[in-house]
């Protein structure tokens, strides 16, 4: 016997939206990007030293994964947040959020790292 299929029923993987999938293919390109060319991280990645000339890296270090599980962890969790926020809230709003939200985030490590610096003369923290 063959058991009957559950009509409406709902799967964990499915129902991402397309935004979610398309800033997944953004995380994983910018893995790929990194491992084909090493040397890109100084240009994509937050290094507060170099942030200064290279002022773009506030936005593209939220998109920029250095390491597999980072990637996944990362490509997940916007799966999955924004299977549930992005219907709520609209695309736009949603797409606004992620941009707001790594934008500060950046914005709050390279503050806090220059101010570290500048209070302790470590260079690590550059």
């Amino acid at each position: 016997m063959s058991s009957p299929a559950i009509s409406g029923g709902t799967s964990l993987f499915t129902g991402f939206t397309t935004l979610c999938k398309g800033l997944a293919v953004v995380l994983v390109g910018g893995h790929i990007i990194l491992q084909i060319l090493p040397s890109s991280v100084d240009y994509l990645a937050l290094i507060p030293a170099r942030t200064i000339p290279f002022a773009w890296n506030l936005i593209t270090a939220g998109y920029v994964e250095q390491s597999v599980h980072q990637v996944i962890i990362s490509a997940i969790g916007l799966l999955f947040i924004g299977k549930l926020l992005e219907p709520i809230w609209g695309s736009r709003e949603f797409l606004k959020f992620i941009f707001v939200v790594n934008f500060l985030t950046s914005l709050c490590v390279f503050v806090t790292a220059i101010s570290l610096y500048y209070i302790t003369m470590q260079e690590n923290y550059l």
